[in-house]
């Protein structure tokens, strides 16, 4: 279980999820967190699809089954978090950030910052030469964050999602030494 942390700032750790307690942990979490996180951006029906379809129990086996990590960020001894990466770049040298997701009491700490920093050495380490992710273009405090980190908006599309939704995101990709 990697622990990131440093003097001054809370000790916080991932712990893989690998079980189906690990799996309904996530969402809960996400479940607690979207409707704070995307409260204004997004309806609640969209809220509900979305949490429906991205985290279901069997999409989360599926998307680790197929080599992608789901961790739960841990401080204090509990989850607080939850974080999802490519473990090796694709085919154009990039590693994409799926899910990167806090509970609102543990905002503005430093964590989202050590987590985006943590995906950024990993996909270094493993050869990539940028990180990708997406986001909603509505959500100002996220992409306020990732330009601190030093992502840029890339390109943006809209694409259909199902249940009469759609997804409207910018792609935002920080180029690794």
């Amino acid at each position: 279980m990697p622990e990131i942390s440093t003097a001054e700032e809370p000790a916080i750790a991932l712990r893989r999820v690998e079980t189906d307690d690990d799996i309904a942990a996530v969402f809960r979490l996400v479940a607690t967190i979207w409707p704070v996180c995307y409260r204004g951006i997004l309806s609640d029906e969209q809220i509900g699809y979305m949490l429906g379809t991205m985290y279901a129990p069997e999409t989360i086996r599926r998307e680790t089954a197929g080599g992608t990590p789901f961790f739960l960020v841990e401080a204090e001894g509990a989850p607080i978090g939850v974080l999802s990466f490519d473990a090796a770049p694709d085919a154009r040298g990039v590693v994409e950030l799926h899910k990167i997701y806090l509970l609102p009491a543990w905002w503005s700490r430093g964590i989202g910052r050590r987590l985006l920093r943590h995906v950024a050495e990993s996909a270094a380490a493993a050869g990539a030469k940028a990180v990708e992710l997406n986001v909603n273009q509505n959500n100002a405090r996220a992409i306020r964050a990732y330009t601190r980190a030093g992502f840029a908006v890339a390109r943006s599309f809209v694409e259909d999602i199902g249940g009469g939704f759609s997804k409207i995101d910018h792609v935002m990709r920080k180029e690794l030494p």
